[in-house]
């Protein structure tokens, strides 16, 4: 019987003809809208792909890991950056593996991590403190700048002091031919803050800016930010009141690495309660809007 049956069906199949009552054949799913963004997006084509990026609807699920590595291609970085800043915090897991896998480009994790700043979740804050232990330096500064801008946003966020103290640790061991020639390739989103005001970007390193961002995790970020500004002007005064606080806040062992990177050659002063320098610090925000219009007009 088997054998009877088969034979119809052999030479139908031969004939390229299908055998009646039998269901079509499926279609490729060329149709389907996502395989054709998905196709868009791994085309090569800028025009096309920044169409997709730049959707309303925002990134489907299936489309994000086609835009990660878009963020290694200049001509669409910053379109995948705002792209995948939009449906962060749904996709948490996924950023994160990318952003922890060595395996991954460089250009891709340095512009991943920017992507978190929008988070406010746990979730990315402990994804960001995994990238605090990338080797490339600004992956590091891009980590510790979106964690910022987290704990700005939700005070309930959880972050290990100690861990912290240790990363510092470990960004000041390095010689200052390396502290002083740690540069970023991407520059800084404005829009999420930073220590380092526009102008004094020219005069302030990037590994001092990444410390205190890392401190302002753990310590009052508005002294310190104050503190930071003061230690880039030409007066004394101001600089000797901001190491004042420095000295005052930091662990002992992190001030001693640190003092060398500061230019902190004045004797220390006499200890003061700390209440009374921080008014004098929050007193001094004036002088130092002053200060850097004088540094401007030079």
């Amino acid at each position: 019987m088997l054998r009877t049956v088969r034979a119809p069906i052999v030479s139908a199949a031969a004939a390229g003809r299908s055998l009646p009552g039998a269901p079509p054949a499926p279609e490729l799913p060329m149709a389907d809208p996502e395989i054709q963004e998905i196709l868009a997006l791994r085309s090569r084509d800028r025009d096309r792909i920044v169409a997709v990026l730049t959707n309303d609807q925002g990134l489907p699920p299936a489309l994000v890991p086609h835009v990660i590595p878009l963020l290694a291609w200049d001509p669409v970085a910053e379109y995948a950056v705002r792209a995948l800043r939009k449906v962060a915090e749904e996709h948490v897991g996924a950023l994160i593996d990318a952003l922890i896998d060595p395996n991954q480009p460089f250009a891709v994790r340095r512009r991943l991590a920017r992507v978190f700043s929008v988070c406010v979740s746990q979730r990315a804050v402990d994804g960001l403190l995994l990238g605090l232990e990338d080797q490339r330096f600004e992956v590091r500064f891009q980590c510790g700048r979106s964690l910022a801008a987290i704990v700005e946003k939700n005070g309930l966020i959880r972050i290990d002091r100690k861990r912290i103290f240790d990363v510092v640790r470990r960004e000041a061991l390095v010689s200052r031919p390396v502290w002083e020639s740690q540069r970023l390739l991407d520059g800084i989103d404005d829009e999420h803050g930073s220590f380092v005001d526009e102008f004094l970007r020219n005069r302030a390193g990037q590994s001092l800016a990444h410390v205190f961002t890392l401190l302002s995790l753990v310590l009052p970020a508005t002294p310190l930010q104050i503190s930071f500004r003061l230690l880039h002007l030409d007066n004394p005064a101001l600089r000797g009141t901001a190491l004042e606080y420095l000295q005052e806040v930091l662990p002992p062992d992190i001030r001693e690495r640190l003092w060398p990177f500061l230019g902190a050659v004045e004797a220390p002063r006499p200890r003061r309660p700390r209440e009374e320098i921080m008014a004098d610090l929050l007193r001094s925000q004036d002088s130092i809007q002053l200060n850097l219009e004088e540094l401007r007009r030079r």
